[in-house]
This record gives structure tokens, C-alpha cells and sequence, in this order.
């Protein structure tokens, strides 16, 4: 019975919802136009990708930076042929990108995207990641020294489709998700703190 309840609790829109908004409410959506400008838009690979690419060509065509940093893997940013050909198509010329493909988590996208940013003499950047990934994100940028400015991509929660408010109870194999991209969120928020990766 008790495994049932510890299954069936995530798995509902209401506590997936909740449990996103605690990560995502610090970062809400922000337009293109309100960005501020800096030296590159640096794009974490990971769950989202192509949202988060989208997003670091949205910002390069408005001109809120010349360069776009991608780093790490995940989705359309692991298969190097597709993203290029997606760019070409957004009229993002390849002298304006960056590929880094090396970085397995986020500490490793903070450390990699550091040494390309020294090498080029930049410190700011625009950081494209997902709304509950940014505060984790955010805290690795800042803690090797990158001034970064969040431009979360589109919200993950507001699952809730009815106003009914018992549905929000009900089992949905897509909350599951949601709760599971949120508690392993905070899993990551206390390791990297444990392990003194961020303050």
C-alpha cells in the first residue's frame, strides 16, 4: 500500500505542478527584447535541447550577442550534422558558434564554457537552460566566475488541463516525468552543494 501512495503522489498534475513551481518560480519567462545584451549565449545540451537551442537562436537573431556558445550533449545538439543544417536554415552562419561537446553535467558545462570564455577575453554571457534547471545552472556560472544572465526556455509545469480539481489527482504517467525532472533537480542542487560546487 505504501509503495502504491509513493508511486501514485508524483504521478498527479497537482503535485507535479508544485513541485516544478518551487524550481521554476525564481526564473520566469523572460522576452527576447527585455534580455540584456553580453559577449556570448551560452546553450546547455540536456533534457529540452532543442527547446534550449531554439531559444539561443532567438536570442542571436535579435542581436543580443554575436557568438553562441553549445555546451554539452543532449537531443538535436549530440547529432553535430542536424544542428548545423537547423542553423543554416535560422541563417546562423557557423563563425558564430561554438560546439562543446565534451561536458557530462553541469559543473562540466560551467568549467568547459569558463576556459573557451578566457580564451576569448569575455566573462558575461546570456545562460540558455531550462526554468527548473537555471538556479543549479545559474549557481555553477557564478561560483567559476562567469556573470551570466538566465534566459530560462518556456516553463515545464502547468500540466493541469481541467478545472476540475479532482482530475488534478488523477495518475498521469506525464507528471511522473514532470516530478521526476524536479526531485532529480533537487537531488542535483544538494549534491553539488555537499560536494562545495555552488554556495
Amino acid at each position: 500500500m505504501t509503495a502504491i501512495f509513493v508511486l501514485w503522489i508524483p504521478s498527479t498534475a497537482k503535485f507535479a505542478d508544485t513541485l516544478l513551481n518551487s524550481l521554476e518560480r525564481h526564473y520566469p519567462p523572460l522576452s527576447v527584447e527585455r534580455t540584456e545584451t553580453a559577449g556570448a549565449i551560452v546553450v546547455l545540451g540536456g533534457h529540452d535541447a532543442f527547446d534550449r537551442l531554439y531559444q539561443g537562436i532567438r536570442l542571436y537573431r535579435a542581436k543580443k550577442s554575436p557568438l553562441i556558445i553549445i555546451s554539452g550533449r543532449g537531443g538535436v545538439i549530440s547529432d553535430k550534422k542536424l544542428m548545423m543544417q537547423l542553423l543554416n536554415e535560422l541563417d546562423v552562419p557557423e563563425s558564430s558558434l561554438i560546439l562543446e561537446s565534451s561536458s557530462r553535467n553541469t559543473r562540466e558545462n560551467g568549467l568547459n564554457t569558463a576556459t573557451i570564455l578566457k580564451k576569448m577575453d569575455l566573462s558575461r554571457v546570456i545562460l540558455v537552460t531550462s526554468a527548473f534547471h537555471m538556479k543549479r545552472a545559474l549557481a555553477v556560472f557564478v561560483s567559476v566566475g562567469i556573470e551570466a544572465i538566465p534566459a530560462p526556455t518556456t516553463s515545464e509545469q502547468k500540466l493541469r488541463s481541467s478545472e476540475l480539481p479532482l482530475l488534478d489527482w488523477l495518475l498521469s504517467s506525464r507528471a511522473l516525468e514532470k516530478s521526476t525532472f524536479a526531485i532529480k533537480e533537487y537531488i542535483g542542487l544538494i549534491a553539488y552543494r555537499q560536494l562545495g560546487w555552488i554556495e
